[in-house]
């Protein structure tokens, strides 16, 4: 039985340091934890080759229980866990509360945002206005405002 929340969300990176100043300049996360992991467990919990070592960072917010773990193979196997996967089969959705200011920086940073803005009725949060944006080691970023 799950006996909390959503602990962490992970996400393999290819470039740490890309991916870090990414969710610290649009996502106002720090890093709360960065180790490098056991080799010897971490190469039987994901399957991976002998010699494959791994850094885990943890980052949060103010605003999020949840932490994010970015976490960085080396040497990169160039393989996806999942056979078939591509980078829009998963991504991660963050809420501001100025979306076209936020734009408006990604544009001037060169930052590709993929599509929107989108209005659209979206569960919980209600009516929303969002962005998709392509984060690094493409992963596909949603940010979204309130209505």
């Amino acid at each position: 039985m799950i006996t909390s929340g959503i602990e962490c969300i992970l996400i393999s990176v290819k470039d740490m340091e890309e991916s870090l100043a990414f969710y610290r300049t649009w996502v106002g996360m720090k890093v709360v934890a960065d180790q490098n992991l056991n080799p010897e467990k971490i190469q039987k919990l994901w399957n991976l080759s002998k010699g494959t070592k791994a850094r885990a960072v943890f980052l949060k917010n103010e605003e999020q229980s949840t932490l994010l773990e970015l976490i960085e193979f080396q040497p990169h196997s160039g393989r996806v866990i999942r056979a078939g996967a591509k980078s829009w089969d998963y991504g991660i959705s963050f809420e501001t509360d100025n979306l076209s200011g936020l734009m408006e920086k990604f544009k001037k940073e060169n930052v590709s945002i993929l599509s929107g803005p989108v209005e659209m009725d979206s569960g919980p949060s209600g009516k929303i206005k969002a962005i998709t944006a392509e984060g690094p080691s493409r992963i596909i970023v949603e940010f979204f405002q309130i209505l």
